[in-house]
């Protein structure tokens, strides 16, 4: 028996567009990207239902989701969009393979889920049989949508040039500019990591497909339910291969079976949800994803034999409920801040820049993007920290006004352009010499060549140093280095 899948979707603010004329023509045009005529996915033309409000369709296959949704993304921005997809039975029209003709259970589920979505922070949902999976699909791409969203105009420029060629070099000539210049537009756009997210989830999507694709083919046997055991560690057959006899209770869905207990997909997952979190409204689509990966995650807790999944699986929920909440006290919020970045190699980046977070939680965050090797980033939390320096006293002040020595530091690292005025920012901080945190006192003695790199690097093993100004130290440390290797 076949399956279909409803895609329906509608327009973000959608009275808001100027020229609806033109915005139905690009929403056309996408609609007639997947027809039936020219692609063995779609059952159902796209089309549009109802002005330039929303749109669907029909597929028979999951394995090009992806490229549905991001494709209506790019053609319809700067407008967003959001977008249900639900399996389920059409009973009326079937045959006329006209989507406007059709209806039944399928688009009653993907109707409802796509009001109830509408005043939240979500874009997309995917309702299928195995809830557990479609959520964790889901929420994968919701925060890929979210950074995709975020790039900006130039940044999509060089990530489509990059995509058409071989090396970074190819696309450095194609656009004139230097090999380097391409490498940190990527860089700032996330776009190897993003890269990378994709690859996995299109082959998730492609071996879910092959799973459903043989399950509805072949079908359990009355009193039976179907079940996997060949191909990877994702649970589903790699594209093509035969199902088997029963797996394991903790091998064959959730969490393990989209592949994120794979290696590095915790860092993948974990990383896409802080660059989601430097978003002012992101906080509730972060802890929906988290709610939603527990109730996941919990069976293979309770039944997986596999030490190491679990251990993998314990980590990664101790790491989200950092990101999420942030430890109480706020010693241990900064001091966690930097031990991720120098132990897990990546900041802990649950503080996003226009949150009402305090000049030390920006600074800490801001010093874990420099250890992690992402100055351009960090510039964005040390000048939020810097510019609270005349309303605070006590330690924040000395937070605010170390924070100000890190944006120093960046703007001779990435450019003055960084710093409204990188001489009365170094005047300020001389005057207040006296109030700076050592680790900064001596990074600015470095800056203006009252010190050594040896001499800022030593201050790491400095023992009278507390953990958190040792961290301090190891970040300034960094940030020299990366100066040295420049300046040579």
């Amino acid at each position: 028996m076949a399956e279909y899948y409803v895609v329906l979707g509608d327009v973000v603010h959608s009275r808001e567009i100027e020229d609806r004329e033109a915005f139905q023509d690009r929403l056309a045009e996408t609609c007639a990207r997947f027809s039936a005529s020219e692609r063995e996915d779609v059952y159902g033309d796209f089309t549009i239902l109802k002005g330039v409000d929303e749109f669907g369709g029909v597929l028979q296959s999951l394995a090009n989701l992806y490229e549905v949704v991001t494709a209506f993304q790019d053609a319809l921005r700067p407008h967003g969009v959001r977008i249900v997809v639900a399996s389920g039975s059409i009973d009326v029209g079937l045959t006329t393979f006209d989507v406007e003709k059709m209806d039944g259970e399928a688009f009653h589920r993907a109707s409802e889920r796509l009001e109830e979505i509408e005043d939240g922070p979500l874009s997309f949902d995917l309702l299928v049989d195995d809830a557990a999976t479609g959520r964790a699909i889901a929420d994968e791409i919701n925060l890929l949508l979210r950074r995709r969203e975020e790039w900006t105009d130039r940044q999509r420029e060089v990530i489509d040039v990059r995509q058409g060629v071989d090396t970074q070099s190819a696309a450095a000539e194609r656009l004139g500019v230097t090999q380097q210049a391409v490498s940190n537009v990527l860089s700032g756009a996330d776009w190897p990591l993003v890269e990378t997210v994709e690859e996995r989830l299109r082959k998730t999507l492609r071996e879910y497909a092959a799973f459903r694709a043989n399950e509805t083919e072949v079908g359990p046997s009355d009193g039976e339910q179907s079940s996997v055991t060949s191909g990877d560690a994702s649970g589903f057959p790699e594209a093509g291969a035969e199902s088997g006899s029963a797996a394991s209770s903790s091998g064959s869905s959730g969490l393990e079976s989209v592949g994120l207990l794979a290696p590095g997909s915790v860092d993948d997952l974990a990383t896409l949800m802080e660059t989601a979190l430097r978003r002012d409204d992101a906080t509730e689509l972060i802890g929906q994803v988290r709610s939603r990966l527990e109730d996941v995650i919990g069976p293979i807790l309770t039944s997986s034999s596999d030490d190491e999944a679990t251990a993998t699986t314990l980590e990664f929920l101790a790491r989200l409920a950092e990101r999420t909440t942030g430890p109480a006290s706020e010693d241990v919020r900064l001091w966690t801040a930097l031990a991720a970045a120098r132990w897990l190699g990546e900041p802990l980046a649950w503080v996003h820049p226009g949150g009402d977070y305090s000049p030390g939680d920006r600074y800490s965050t801001g010093l874990g993007f420099v250890l992690a090797g992402e100055p351009e980033t960090a510039v964005q939390f040390f000048r939020h920290a810097w510019r609270r320096r005349d309303e605070l006293d006590g330690r924040e002040r000395e937070y605010a006004l170390a924070a100000g020595t890190g944006l120093l530091g960046c703007a001779e690292l990435l450019g003055p352009s960084i710093v409204e005025d990188p001489a009365a920012v170094r005047r300020e901080l001389a005057a207040a010499n006296d109030a700076l945190r050592e680790p900064a006192r001596q990074f600015l003695a470095y800056v203006d060549g009252g010190a050594s790199v040896d001499e800022v690097e030593a201050a790491v093993h400095d023992d009278a140093l507390e953990q958190f100004a040792r961290l301090e130290a190891e970040a300034f440390a960094a940030l020299a280095a990366q100066l040295e290797r420049q300046n040579r």
